[in-house]
């Protein structure tokens, strides 16, 4: 369990720090798949990720978190365009894609560890998955942004836990300026 919990404390710490981190070009790039892929390389370029950790990203966009909807209600439609922009983005930037779903019979982390029950349908190596969501426009300070929600999924062997946070998006002449904000909810 060791190995878990340590990397569920390192991704803890991690999500409590506000920190200034990638700028993309926007030109001739559409919205949604120039500032995703800006959201994805701030998040491979954090440095608190977990030492050996490989940050795969699922390119479906998570919607608003319900633990008790279905399998895949979790995420918000989206068109093939920007589906395979997604996936486009990820290949371009060297991303791993990944599955962010809480897996059937797998407990949380810190439900005591129990193989042949409650953690046998956890995957067999640690794994950090992210999903991110579309980017929704606000009005802060005067200033339009942008906000996107992310979810990170930490699954292994000994269980799964979820953090959510958002991400605000500036544009910039450079690209995109993306600042992470604190976790909004940790579940375990």
């Amino acid at each position: 369990m060791r190995s878990c919990t340590l990397l569920v404390a390192s991704f803890t710490a991690l999500l409590t720090t506000t920190s200034a981190c990638a700028t993309v070009p926007t030109a001739h790039a559409q919205v949604d798949s120039s500032s995703y892929a800006a959201v994805v390389q701030s998040i491979t370029k954090y440095p608190d990720l977990p030492r050996g950790a490989v940050l795969r990203v699922d390119p479906r966009a998570v919607g608003d978190l319900d633990l008790h909807a279905a399998k895949g209600e979790w995420y918000v439609a989206l068109s093939q365009r920007q589906f395979d922009a997604r996936n486009d983005a990820l290949k371009n930037l060297g991303v791993p894609i990944g599955d962010a779903m809480w897996p059937e019979n797998c407990a949380g982390v810190l439900t005591p560890y129990s193989p042949a029950t409650l953690h046998k349908g956890c995957p067999s190596e640690n794994q950090l998955v992210a999903s991110i969501g579309i980017p929704r426009d606000e009005m802060i300070n005067g200033k339009h942004l942008s906000m996107v929600r992310v979810l990170i999924a930490t699954k292994g062997p000994h269980g799964m836990s979820l953090v959510t946070f958002d991400c605000t998006l500036e544009a910039s002449s450079s690209g995109w300026l993306v600042t992470r904000g604190p976790a909004l909810s940790f579940i375990e």
